[in-house]
């Protein structure tokens, strides 16, 4: 009996005294631990702050992503909600400017064609004027900088057509069009007329069922000549 009194009297020294050395430690690690993650969740601002310098191609890249979001949007209505824009994209009819019907065209080639004409005119007259994408088909859809409106050239086997986009055309949009439509007309003639005469036709790039008469017509329904020299 008096060794297992010992015994216990001996554990009860043990347990108070971890439980003073726990006590005097407590605040230690208050102020280690906890002091340190609390003020972590309280504070807003993270413990390391890293600031990403922008360099001019984000800068760049920055600019052309919120310019083809904003002409896109305006064009089309201006809506906030992506799904509903994309839906009344593809019911929005075009206007079409002008349509010239042929016999024969090497439709990949001539796209080509007309994509690098496109892009050679996307600064004139001024840098900016126009902004090109290609879309799906490989058409270039060519949007206006004041985002009021968007022209496309369509190539397909039977015919050449201009097609307008927009809502709100502005007055500058249609004179640039006009102007830009022209210079279209102009590649299509050189393109179909100027070719040695011993090509054959199904060997061309482009064959119009109307002739020249074709490019007339078109060029009849433009409001303004293509700006000299």
């Amino acid at each position: 009996n008096n060794n297992n009194n010992n015994n216990n009297n001996n554990n009860n020294i043990i347990f108070l005294f971890l439980d003073s050395s726990l006590i005097m430690l407590a605040p230690l690690f208050f102020f280690l631990f906890i002091s340190p993650i609390t003020s972590f969740y309280i504070s807003n601002k993270p413990l390391i702050r890293q600031e990403v310098p922008t360099t001019t191609t984000t800068k760049s890249i920055m600019t052309t992503t919120s310019l083809n979001s904003k002409l896109i949007s305006n064009i089309f209505g201006g809506h906030d909600n992506e799904k509903k824009k994309e839906e009344e994209e593809e019911e929005l009819e075009p206007t079409i400017v002008f349509d010239i019907p042929t016999d024969r065209v090497k439709i990949k080639a001539l796209q080509f064609l007309l994509q690098i004409h496109l892009v050679s005119r996307a600064n004139l007259p001024s840098k900016g004027t126009w902004f090109p994408q290609q879309n799906e088909e490989g058409n270039i859809n060519l949007y206006f900088k004041d985002a009021s409106g968007m022209c496309k050239i369509v190539v397909t086997e039977s015919s050449i057509s201009a097609q307008r986009y927009g809502e709100q055309i502005s007055l500058e949009y249609l004179l640039q069009e006009s102007v830009l439509l022209h210079s279209v007309l102009d590649e299509i003639d050189r393109t179909a007329f100027d070719v040695p005469d011993d090509i054959e036709e199904e060997n061309r790039l482009i064959v119009l069922k109307e002739g020249k008469d074709g490019i007339d017509k078109a060029r009849a329904v433009l409001p303004a000549r293509p700006e000299e020299g």
